[in-house]
């Protein structure tokens, strides 16, 4: 990736649009993107996402200031501030900007109201690893930026902010005081831009300070530019946005791109696990072990209920404990926490599920609106309780990927079965450094999982084998009970993030473990960290899915997790689950 050129009049200006187009079109004149300047106006503008700008709510397009850029990306800030709102909510033992409540609104709620798909798909992490951040001290007071004295940092609010809350200067400027990412030396706040531009500093609950984002935009996607880059008359920032596949499933399957896997290299040897008669069955010894023995009706000797003897759940969220059992299978769910390190509290649900061998339960995919080639999609709450799911987690949100190749290829949406039927059979061509690395984890009907690298057996193949649906994420993070060695990789450089996966002790006997992120509570976790949780409950193989604003575990239709998006996660189409429940709806 090209380095990011700073602002600094005709230099940064043709770097910028350079970065972003070299000239547009208008009938057959060029319109050459020259650099627009005057000694009160140094900045080129651009026009990307939506948000409310008037006094009554009604939204208008986001105007930004480009702040630097290169020919494949472009750091934007908002011209105006957007909204007034306080960092967080409690300042006493304020636990610092990645875990704030303003990195979270920022990151669901606004993110997903103010940008489309196609103009999210384009938004990339920043320093913080937030997709939509706020500036931090260093930035405003970087004069390549444009910042080169007080004035400079100087900013008004939109009708709508003022309206909603917003502290507003004394004068006929109208300008107000707003945030930075950057925490003050002083506990529980946060450093400011305050009147004419000083710096200050303000306790993190004060909710009429101004909200002023920063994003990093790719320009791979970007379609060519309208507009001549001024306050008045910026350029406009746009993307194509994906069409949905058909609902009544006639899409072709995206081919593999023939670039990507050559005939003439061989795959990579199989994941060397012990096949189907290697493994034991679920046994009466270790399904029947349970420290919840007095919480739950009496149960046989393999730990269910017998035959003719109605379902029974219990939750007890103040203890953090979920109970279910069946005639067909167990489910215990922990809440467990990390405290030992204060600065990164972790709290995570361990999900233990026992399947009562010959019963045909198993994990599988269940979907939104009960259709598997849906294009619509839902809170994962509202698809488990579609489908009365007992228990549900998200999965390897591979239809992510077929979005962001419904008008142009840009990534490999990996080997997807769904159902007993290949959908993709897109593998990658190389290991990946950064997730998902496209590996894969095979359901079998029988109970089994097997976990496949990235250039393992197709889809037809693995049809052939058995296999009825496949996970599409990765990395695998065990393998024959060890740490894989791009979990380790991986695991050492990552951050901290909410996370989910799944593995498996013995065929019919699962778990399941999703870490929360981004809250007071729990900083999330690495890699290496979610493999040592499966091996420690002795899981043969272990399975990263898709994590971030995706995670999510739900019981009998309901939320375990928080997070910071809110009371909504990310939308999907599926789940991943198991149990079916009338008492669920």
């Amino acid at each position: 990736m090209n380095e990011l050129r700073p602002n600094g009049g005709m230099r940064f200006l043709c770097a910028v649009l350079a970065g972003l187009l070299l000239a547009v079109h208008t009938g057959a004149e060029e319109l050459s993107l020259q650099p627009y300047q005057t000694k009160s106006k140094q900045w080129t503008y651009v026009s990307f996402g939506r948000a409310p700008s008037a006094a009554d709510g009604a939204e208008a397009p986001i105007l930004w200031r480009v702040l630097a850029a290169s020919t494949e990306r472009a750091l934007l800030l908002s011209d105006r501030l957007l909204f007034a709102a306080r960092v967080d909510g409690q300042e006493s033992g304020y636990a610092g900007w990645e875990t704030s409540e303003l990195y979270g609104r920022l990151n669901g709620e606004f993110m997903r109201a103010s940008f489309s798909y196609g103009e999210q798909a384009a938004l990339l992490p920043q320093e913080d690893g937030a997709l939509v951040s706020l500036p931090a001290v260093e930035d405003l007071r970087n004069p390549d930026y444009g910042f080169a004295d007080d004035r400079s940092r100087r900013a008004s609010g939109t009708d709508y902010a003022r309206a909603n809350g917003l502290q507003v200067y004394p004068g006929s400027r109208k300008e107000s005081p707003y945030w930075t990412r950057t925490p003050s030396e002083h506990a529980g706040a946060h450093r400011r831009v305050m009147n004419e531009g000083k710096w200050g500093y303000r306790g993190v609950a004060d909710d009429t300070y101004g909200v002023r984002p920063m994003v990093l935009v790719s320009l791979a996607e970007a379609l060519p530019l309208t507009g001549s880059g001024t306050q008045e008359d910026p350029f406009v920032l746009a993307f194509e946005e994906p069409e949905m596949p058909p609902e009544d499933g006639t899409e072709e399957p995206a081919p593999a791109d023939p670039d990507e896997t050559p005939e003439d290299q061989p795959p990579e040897a199989q994941d060397d696990l012990p096949g189907d008669e290697d493994l034991p069955g679920p046994s009466a010894a270790a399904s029947s072990v349970t420290e919840y023995a007095t919480l739950f009706p009496a149960l046989t000797e393999e730990g269910y209920l017998p035959e003719g003897e109605e379902e029974f759940s219990y939750a007890d969220p103040d203890k953090g404990l979920w109970l279910y059992v069946s005639t067909d299978m167990r489910v215990e769910i922990v809440r467990k926490t990390d405290t030992a390190k204060k600065s990164e509290p972790r709290r995570w649900f361990e999900a233990e599920i026992f399947v009562r061998e010959g019963s045909g339960e198993f994990l599988k995919t269940y979907y939104h609106e009960l259709n598997p080639r849906t294009r619509k999609l839902a809170e994962t709450q509202v698809i488990a309780r579609e489908n009365h799911l007992v228990f549900a987690i998200n999965t390897d949100w591979y239809y992510y990927r077929v979005l962001r190749n419904a008008k142009k290829r840009t990534m490999p949406v990996g080997v997807i079965l769904r159902g007993g039927e290949v959908f993709y059979d897109d593998p990658t061509k190389n290991l990946s450094n950064i997730i998902p690395t496209r590996d894969y984890l095979a359901l079998y009907p029988d109970g089994n999982m097997e976990a496949f690298d990235y250039n393992g057996p197709g889809g037809e193949e693995l049809l052939a084998l058995g296999a009825y649906e496949t996970l599409c994420f990765g990395p695998i993070l065990l393998r024959d009970g060890e740490m894989t060695e791009p979990t380790k990789r991986l695991g050492a450089k990552g951050n901290n993030n909410p996370r989910t996966a799944v593995g498996m002790v013995t065929p019919g006997h699962y778990v399941a473990i999703m870490v929360e992120g981004r809250t007071k509570k729990s900083v999330g976790c690495r890699l290496d960290y979610l493999a040592d949780l499966f091996a420690q409950k002795g899981c043969r193989v272990a399975f990263n899915l898709d994590g971030g604003g995706t995670s999510s575990m739900i019981f009998m239709g309901v939320y375990l997790n928080e997070n910071t998006y809110g009371a909504q996660n990310r939308l999907q189409n599926e789940v991943l689950g198991i149990g079916v429940s009338e008492n669920v709806n």
